[in-house]
């Protein structure tokens, strides 16, 4: 005796042959054994500490490093200093640059740029302040490292004195201020004016002849302190005396002053031309000053206070970088039966031990 297999009631939901079908419920996953966890949240690109080291650390010590070999070792050794320069380059784009993502981590957005940002801003601040620093030390550096030339000429060649720190010229000797030009390169102005020993005359040296004057060797020259012709007031060079600190024809000084070597010269062959003159080949270009030595103190100085305001300044913006990274923060309450290391708010509840 068969009969046609038929659902049992139960699992038709009803109550009996013929009843009302309805699907079952889901379970909970908290009451279901067999349930997967939550997926767990991806991982940072950095850690913590790692983003303290190179929005913080990193660029303090590239800052602090190469400050100071700019304002203490340049003079003595520059190619150790661009050595160093691009050494802290070098660990700073390959230390900062941020990883891509994905494979568990999170994917990279803008805000993982900062400390590359904050890499490249601290090398930049510390080459141009420290070119700064050694430039207003290079009166400093050639007096006393440089040779002191005594008794000079000015209608000597100029080539002879080509290594002088200072030169303390003939007695007679002076700055000729009429003779001077001013060359115009907005927004400065440079001056030069020629220096006339105790045997010239003003347009020529005496025993050359008029057609063929002799050569201006010997330039002041200044910024900002005479006017187009005339009106020579840089350094001392009113107030008498007869010794200059030579100016250093460098790349360095080249790039701290917009190529202000080439524009003296400029203002030099403008005065000689005023006065129907011409200019020595490789003229020394100095500065008038009654006494080097206070020159000397003051760069000095100079250097020291610029260096110790760069130095404060980098150690507050340290710390202020790391107040903000580390500030405190209440760590989040996990719910009961959560275990460790799982975020909380996750969908489906505390995943069941």
């Amino acid at each position: 005796f068969a009969r046609p297999i038929a659902s049992p009631p139960e699992l038709a939901g009803g109550g009996g042959w013929g009843g009302r079908r309805t699907r079952a419920a889901a379970l909970d996953p908290v009451d279901d054994p067999f349930a997967l966890p939550p997926p767990y949240a991806p991982k940072p690109l950095r850690t913590n500490r790692q983003t303290l080291m190179l929005t913080a650390d990193l660029p303090f010590v590239v800052f602090v490093v190469l400050l100071t070999l700019f304002t203490v070792a340049y003079h003595f050794a520059p190619a150790l200093v661009w050595i160093g320069v691009m050494l802290a380059a070098d660990a700073v784009l390959v230390g900062a640059w941020p990883p891509k993502g994905g494979n568990g981590y999170r994917p990279r957005d803008r805000s993982h740029w900062l400390p590359l940002l904050v890499g490249i801003f601290s090398l930049g601040a510390a080459i141009f302040l420290g070119t700064i620093n050694a430039s207003v030390l290079e009166p400093w550096i050639h007096i006393n490292y440089l040779k002191r030339h005594t008794d000079v000429l000015p209608s000597e060649k100029p080539q002879v004195y080509s290594d002088a720190g200072v030169l303390l010229f003939a007695p007679g000797s002076s700055v000729d201020l009429g003779a001077a030009a001013g060359y115009s390169s907005w927004p400065q102005t440079y001056c030069a004016a020629p220096i006339r020993g105790p045997d010239s005359t003003g347009g020529a040296e005496t025993g050359a002849s008029p057609a063929e004057p002799s050569p201006l060797g010997f330039f002041a020259v200044g910024k900002n302190c005479c006017g187009a012709r005339g009106g020579f007031t840089c350094g001392d060079a009113e107030r008498g005396g007869r010794s200059a600190i030579r100016l250093e024809a460098s790349e360095l000084a080249s790039a701290v002053d917009a190529d202000g070597q080439n524009l003296y010269m400029r203002a030099a062959m403008m005065s000689a031309a005023a006065n129907g003159e011409v200019v020595a080949p490789s003229p020394v270009l100095v500065v008038w000053s009654k006494e080097p030595e206070s020159v000397a103190i003051t760069a000095w100085r100079l250097v020291v206070a610029m260096y110790s305001v760069a130095l404060i300044g980098a150690l507050v913006l340290f710390c202020l970088t790391r107040r903000f990274f580390t500030r405190g923060r209440p760590p989040p309450r996990l719910p009961s039966g959560m275990p460790p290391g799982m975020p909380s708010g996750m969908p489906g509840g505390p995943w069941r031990q």
